[in-house]
C-alpha cells in the first residue's frame, strides 16, 4: 500500500509541475502528502544554494513555518547528511549533540525524533529531506520509516533531475531562438550588398553572432564607410560592434574628417568597458574617386592598380585601447583610378586557409586581378561564394569591403 501511495505522489508531482511549472508549489503539496504517509508532525526540504554554500529551507509542512531558514552546509544534522551523502535517523534528539537546538529555541518547536535523508541523483546532491516527530504514542521514527523515507528521496532526486533537464532543454531552445533572432537583427544593421555599383561588402559570421561589422551610406554626396572587427566573441562582442556602428553613423552625419571621427569614437569607447574590449577598423570617406581613411590597427587596406598592389597599414591604435591623449590618428589617401580597386578585409579572410596555406594579402590581390570588369557587388559575392567552399578553412568571421571608382 505504501509503495502504491508513493507512486501516486510522484505521479501527482510530475503532473502538477507540468501544469504550472512551479517547483516550489509542487514540492509543498507533495511534502504534505509525504508527511501524512510517514505520519510526521513536520517535514521540510532543504535545497543547497551553491552561490552561498548554504542549505535553505525551500518548503515545509508543520506547526512552525521555517521556509527560508538558512544553515551552513557543514553544520547540524542537515549539513552532516548533505556532506556525507548518508541518511541519519535519530530516534531521540536529546541523545544526539549534532542536532541544532538553537533552531528549536528560535522557532519554539520541540523536536523529539527526526529523519534526514539526502536528495540526490547522478552524484548531484540537491539537498535534504527532513521529517520530525512521528505522530504516534512514542513519537519516535524507526528504521522502517527511514527506508521508506530514503525510497521517497531517491525518486524525488530522479524527478528533480528530470525537471532540471527539462528546464535546461527549454532554456536552450529559448537561447537558440534568441541567438537566431539576434543574428537576423544584426544582419539588418549591415547595408544591402547591391545598394551601389561602386561599393559593396558584407559579413560572413564564423559563429551565430559576428564581431565583425560593416557600413556604408551617403552623406551629402559623399560615401561614409567603416569596416571593423571587435575583440571577443558572442553577445559582448555584438554589443560593442553595434555601439561602434552607431557612433560612426552619428559622427559621420557631422561630416568630420575620418581622423576626427576616429578620435571621437575612441573617446566614447575607451574606459567604458574592460581592457580587453576594443575594435580594429578602417573608416573614411569616398568623395568621387578620392578615398580618405584612417586605419585603426586593422588589416592593411589593399589598393590594386596596374597589375600591382600596395598595402596601407595602421595609422592609429585600435579604438578603445588607449586614452584620448595617446590616440592620435592620421588620415591616409588613395585616388582610385579607372581599372583600380580597394579591398578592405578582416583577418578572417587573409588568415583563411586553402590546402593548409593562408590566403593572405597576395591571395586577395590575385582575386582582385581576376575580377576586372566586375561591379563591387559582383566582386563581393564571388569572393563570398569562394569562402564557403569546402576546401576553405575559416577560423573567424570573414568580412570584406570592395571600393571602385565612383565616376
Amino acid at each position: 500500500m505504501k509503495n502504491k501511495n508513493l507512486i501516486n505522489i510522484l505521479t501527482s508531482m510530475l503532473n502538477q509541475f507540468s501544469a504550472d511549472s512551479n517547483i516550489s508549489i509542487t514540492l509543498k503539496n507533495v511534502l504534505a502528502e509525504i508527511s501524512t504517509l510517514i505520519e510526521a508532525e513536520a517535514a521540510s526540504f532543504f535545497v543547497h544554494k551553491k552561490e552561498v554554500d548554504k542549505l535553505v529551507c525551500e518548503t515545509c509542512i508543520g506547526p512552525v513555518d521555517i521556509t527560508g531558514l538558512s544553515i551552513p552546509s557543514s553544520q547540524g544534522i542537515v549539513g552532516e547528511v548533505f556532506t556525507d551523502h548518508h541518511s541519519k535517523l535519530i530516534e531521540d534528539v536529546k541523545k544526539d549533540a549534532s542536532h541544532l537546538s538553537k533552531v528549536d529555541e528560535k522557532t519554539g518547536f520541540v523536536t523529539k525524533s527526526l529523519m534526514t535523508v539526502p536528495v540526490e541523483f547522478d552524484e548531484n546532491v540537491y539537498g535534504c529531506l527532513q521529517a520530525l516527530n512521528k505522530n504516534t504514542d512514542t513519537g519516535f521514527f524507526n528504521t522502517d520509516d527511514l527506508e521508506y523515507f530514503e525510497l521517497l528521496a531517491l525518486n524525488l532526486g530522479i524527478i528533480l533531475k528530470n525537471i532540471e533537464l527539462t528546464e535546461k532543454a527549454v532554456l536552450d531552445k529559448l537561447i537558440e531562438k534568441d541567438i537566431a533572432d539576434a543574428r537576423i537583427a544584426q544582419s539588418v544593421l549591415f547595408p544591402k550588398i547591391n545598394a551601389y555599383e561602386f561599393i559593396s561588402g558584407g559579413v560572413q559570421p564564423y559563429r551565430e553572432l559576428s564581431g565583425d561589422f560593416i557600413d556604408y551610406f551617403e552623406v551629402n554626396g559623399r560615401i561614409a564607410f567603416i569596416q571593423g572587427d571587435v575583440s571577443g566573441k558572442g553577445v559582448p562582442a555584438t554589443i560593442l560592434m553595434s555601439r561602434c556602428m552607431s557612433l560612426f553613423r552619428l559622427f559621420a552625419k557631422e561630416e568630420w574628417d575620418a581622423s576626427h571621427i576616429a578620435k571621437k569614437m575612441n573617446n566614447e569607447i575607451y574606459g567604458q568597458g574592460t581592457d580587453d574590449r576594443f575594435a580594429t577598423c578602417v573608416m573614411g570617406w569616398l568623395d568621387g574617386n578620392d578615398l580618405q581613411f584612417v586605419n585603426c590597427g586593422h588589416n592593411p587596406v589593399l589598393h590594386y592598380a596596374g597589375g600591382k598592389y600596395r598595402e596601407y597599414g595602421s595609422s592609429a591604435p585600435p579604438v578603445g585601447i588607449v586614452n584620448d591623449e595617446a590616440f592620435n590618428p592620421s588620415d591616409q589617401g588613395i585616388t582610385i583610378n579607372e581599372g583600380s580597386s580597394v579591398y578592405v578585409s578582416t583577418d578572417g579572410i587573409t588568415e583563411a586557409k586553402i590546402n593548409g596555406k593562408e590566403i593572405d594579402s597576395k591571395g586577395l590581390a590575385q582575386m582582385a586581378k581576376n575580377q576586372d570588369g566586375m561591379s563591387a557587388p559582383q566582386r563581393y559575392e564571388q569572393i563570398n561564394r569562394f569562402l564557403q567552399k569546402d576546401v576553405i578553412q575559416l577560423h573567424d568571421d570573414a568580412t570584406l569591403l570592395v571600393i571602385l571608382p565612383r565616376s
